[in-house]
């Protein structure tokens, strides 16, 4: 239903005329059937080819570099205690890549805003040794037990990879994931020792991440060659844990991606400004990119009442 694609755009354009908010849309894309049906970038001074920061989304990177991982036989199983890979993991061995994959490892983390002074996330940024940093944060529930927001988990998925590979894990996204998918420039952010930041850190072109998206879509397979098996992209973008809110009655988490059961897709999102949403049953891939800090913009909000509904419509008008 391109109409209601065209009223998506005219209130982007009319969110983005506003001086009283700084929430902004630069950039919008709809992939359905494998065709780009709306590709626009309403702000000319953030062009198609500058590279967006991912924020928190980076971390379902990491779930898909998890995978390839496990693929490759460097990783067993995700039942693993992280401690099989990760000497710094000693001391809670009943944690397991699981448990860091769900964010359920029963370690205590203040979760707030990465500017609040009591978040525990620029002291990760900041420590000499952030996956120890991570790691000695002290028990709140037993693993497992229950999800609590820690950006350091995937940050320690990250280390690991570091070790089982000998790289950073930047470099193995490159070798095995992003030449595969053709993705040019990924400047992706290393932590004081070295290893790339798993909680943040890595900026792709909105094409690029919705090759990311495509990706997914196709269980793992790009242009015929599997790059991650099929059973992983399931199981990553499968609700693991309901984390119901008031405006998404059935969200859920994966292992490290986003799941909405009503909507029927799942997504990697920072709530500040980008996000990429994939919706198996419509064949649709959505990456929206923009500033949202206010609040005056949901990107959730734009996919489930604009782009779902025209794709619906279209599904209906086929048959």
């Amino acid at each position: 239903n391109g109409a209601l694609l065209d009223t998506l755009l005219e209130d982007i354009e009319a969110q983005n005329a506003r001086t009283d908010s700084s929430d902004r849309i630069d950039a919008v894309i709809v992939i359905r059937y494998g065709d780009v049906v709306l590709e626009e970038y309403p702000d000319f001074l953030r062009p198609a080819t500058l590279v967006r920061p991912l924020g928190t989304a980076t971390q379902s990177i990491v779930s898909l570099l998890v995978g390839i991982a496990i693929d490759q036989g460097l990783i067993e199983d995700t039942n693993d205690p992280l401690a099989s890979y990760l000497p710094q993991a000693e001391a809670i061995q009943a944690v397991t890549i699981d448990h860091a994959l769900t964010m359920t490892a029963g370690l205590g983390w203040n979760e707030a805003q990465t500017l609040a002074a009591d978040s525990d996330v620029p002291t990760l940024a900041s420590s000499p040794d952030p996956v120890a940093f991570v790691l000695g944060r002290p028990p709140v529930a037993a693993p497992g037990e229950r999800f609590l927001a820690n950006s350091g988990l995937p940050h320690v998925l990250s280390a690991l990879l570091a070790e089982i590979t000998g790289a950073p894990a930047g470099l193995f996204a490159r070798e095995f994931l992003f030449d595969a998918l053709g993705i040019g420039a990924s400047p992706w952010l290393e932590d004081s020792v070295g290893n790339t930041r798993g909680w943040s850190g890595l900026s792709l072109t909105p094409r690029d991440l919705a090759k990311v998206g495509v990706l997914c879509l196709g269980r793992g397979v790009w242009s015929g060659r599997k790059i991650v098996s099929p059973e992983w992209i399931a199981a990553a973008t499968s609700r693991h844990i309901a984390l119901p809110t008031a405006a998404q009655p059935a969200r859920g988490f994966g292992y490290l991606w986003w799941t909405d059961a009503e909507a029927d897709l799942y997504y990697a999102e920072d709530p500040a400004g980008i996000g990429l949403y994939v919706c198996p049953a419509l064949d649709l891939v959505v990456v929206l990119a923009g500033t949202t800090a206010d609040g005056d913009v949901v990107l959730f909000d734009l996919v489930r009442d604009y782009i779902l509904p025209a794709a619906t419509a279209e599904t209906l008008a086929l048959h």
